[in-house]
């Protein structure tokens, strides 16, 4: 499971709008950690919904701001259908703040 071609398409078609310091707001679909990367190294901020179906929150870990509010490290993803000198030039980790929000 992943993005679907049309989201993906689309952040493609938006991406020569987005500028440093910019901030995106975006469903979980595109919370992943490779377009996270690329909006990060864009300087582009991004707000999103956990993906519950590839990560778990775990507020014990990472450097804690205040209860259901931290920063963690998101290591690399194992290497899929990329080609391997590109995979190992990625950073080893990416670092994401996460908060919970409940919403009622």
């Amino acid at each position: 499971m992943g993005m679907h071609p049309g989201e993906l398409s689309m952040l493609h078609q938006l991406w020569h709008l987005l500028s440093a310091g910019d901030i995106l707001l975006t469903d979980a679909l595109m919370s992943t950690w490779r377009v996270m990367l690329m909006l990060k190294e864009q300087g582009v901020n991004s707000v999103s919904r956990f993906n519950k179906a590839h990560r778990r929150a775990d507020f014990r870990r990472g450097k804690r701001f205040g209860k259901g509010d931290h920063i963690v490290r998101w290591p690399k993803p194992t290497l899929r259908n990329m080609d391997w000198q590109i995979w190992k030039a990625l950073p080893e980790y990416l670092e994401v703040r996460e908060i919970r929000v409940q919403v009622s």
